[in-house]
């Protein structure tokens, strides 16, 4: 029997009937839908016709195939920020690094927000980019209307639509190209547990949500494929020829919630709706106050990870050791972690002490702020497999001592303590921004410095009683500051 790629344009039959399915379960090779039918009836035929022809199993998906021809298409690609969502850096960063021609890409940023992040980003390489700080709906149409207003008037062949909440990887974009589809969206979910995702299974007849019997399968990629689904948000690339008539068909009207204004019109027009997930593209965010430097639990694990960690795993092969015990690393965190919690100096409330152990410098007592759990939790999920092995025999406990970061304004002179305290089994530091080419520490027993720390760096070495540490001169100047963390009791 010849299996059917599901277009809403063949001849497939279906027999109305009440106990037809488990959808998924029973694969039809072919259906056939007569005039007229009701509304229940049409839902439930696009239901079946996911799977037409074994055309969807468990393990293939029969009309999922791509294009192997070079993309060079033009894209139109706009990311709307109405809200504040965690790692905006890192979905723009994303389209920085999009595996995809950017001199064929015009880039629009629409942000409602105060994230400076996203208002000082300056992209290189796209053909265009246009930073709007505008409403833009109007009393009858959402603002994804005036996107497709925008996109009309230039040459582009795809619309590409993002909002905030969407965290992709740069070869999400192209992957879905290559389908070749009116209008595709892959599959993203939030990492919260609430199988909360960008698509809808099927709908209720008054156009609410309703779950479709193999949503599960589709949300849990339990089966992969390309599903003509009832509706997709949050991200979605359209073709030009259809973009265009949703201009005309006005399918973001605002008196409909927008996105069930657009599913309902692409809907009733018989235009489908596909959704792949056959890869994992990316996930959903959540709106969040907090500032990303905070959110490193296991539901921002991943993204903390990608805006502030270089080096996810430390190899004991790839430390230099400078001075006895003494071991360094480069290029372990990127430079937006010294520089988010430079600035998160400004909000961490009272926990400014002039002379941190008898240091005469002035510093932050890192412990009693906000940000301890998180960079307690990251620092020795890093360091704390490789310090066994930097110091054979040791077993490291977890356990913090405390935490500080020392800011240095104007020179670095020798003979400046960071701590005269002995309790401490080792130290953990990472300069936060570069402390000079002449800049660094001097290691008294050793009579050994280490200069031209560069931000992001990582510093492990022994307690003061072997490792009495000091700062060391630069003629630089400037204000620099690093982190300094103190881990166990040697008894």
């Amino acid at each position: 029997m010849k299996s059917y790629n599901l277009t809403f344009a063949v001849n497939l039959q279906f027999l109305e009937s009440n106990n037809v399915l488990n959808v998924g379960a029973m694969r039809p090779d072919v259906i056939f839908l007569s005039d007229p039918v009701s509304a229940s009836t049409t839902k439930l035929f696009h239901e079946i016709g996911r799977y037409v022809g074994n055309g969807v199993t468990r393990s293939s998906c029969n009309y999922c195939s791509q294009t192997s021809q070079p993309l060079n298409d033009s894209l139109f690609i706009v990311v709307n920020i109405d809200k504040n969502i965690p790692f905006l850096y890192n979905t723009l960063k994303s389209l920085g690094d999009i595996h995809y021609d950017k001199s064929k890409i015009e880039l629009v940023v629409h942000c409602l927000t105060d994230n400076s992040e996203v208002l000082e980003w300056q992209p290189q390489g796209f053909s265009s980019y246009t930073l709007l700080t505008q409403e833009m709906d109007d009393e009858d149409h959402d603002t994804k209307h005036s996107f497709l207003k925008m996109f009309e008037k230039s040459t582009a062949k795809y619309f590409v639509y993002l909002d905030s909440s969407v965290s992709i990887t740069p070869d999400t974009i192209p992957q879905l190209l290559r389908y070749q589809k009116p209008i595709i969206a892959p599959m993203l979910r939030r990492e919260d547990g609430t199988a909360w995702s960008n698509f809808w299974g099927s709908f209720t007849d008054s156009w609410n949500y309703k779950r479709s019997s193999d949503y599960d399968n589709i949300y849990t990629r339990t089966a992969k494929g390309l599903f003509p689904v009832s509706c997709i948000r949050n991200m979605y690339i359209i073709q030009r020829r259809l973009a265009l008539d949703m201009i005309q068909w006005e399918v973001f009207d605002n008196h409909l919630e927008s996105d069930i204004s657009f599913c309902k019109t692409l809907f009733e027009k018989g235009v489908p709706m596909f959704l792949s997930n056959v890869q994992d593209y990316g996930s959903l965010k959540l709106p969040s106050e907090d500032s990303d430097l905070k959110l490193a639990d296991e539901m921002y694990k991943d993204e903390w990870e990608r805006k502030y960690v270089n080096k996810k795993v430390l190899e004991v092969d790839a430390f230099n050791m400078p001075c006895k015990n003494v071991f360094h690393l480069s290029n372990v965190f990127t430079q937006e972690f010294g520089r988010d919690l430079i600035q998160a100096l400004d909000s961490v409330g009272n926990v400014w002490q002039l002379h941190p152990y008898g240091h005469d410098r002035p510093g932050f007592h890192m412990k009693q702020s906000v940000y301890n759990e998180t960079l307690t939790r990251v620092i020795l999920d890093l360091t704390v497999d490789v310090v066994s092995q930097l110091f054979p025999g040791y077993t490291p406990k977890r356990q913090l001592y405390d935490s500080w970061i020392i800011e240095i304004e104007g020179e670095m002179r020798p003979g400046r303590r960071t701590k005269h305290d002995s309790s401490a089994a080792y130290h953990v530091v990472v300069p936060l921004s570069d402390l000079g080419s002449e800049g660094g520490f001097w290691f008294g027993l050793q009579k050994c410095r280490v200069l031209g720390l560069k931000a992001g760096d990582i510093l492990i070495f022994p307690g003061f009683i072997t490792h009495q540490k000091q700062d060391w001169e630069t003629s630089e100047g400037g204000m620099t500051h690093y982190l300094e963390m103190s881990f166990d009791l040697p008894h």
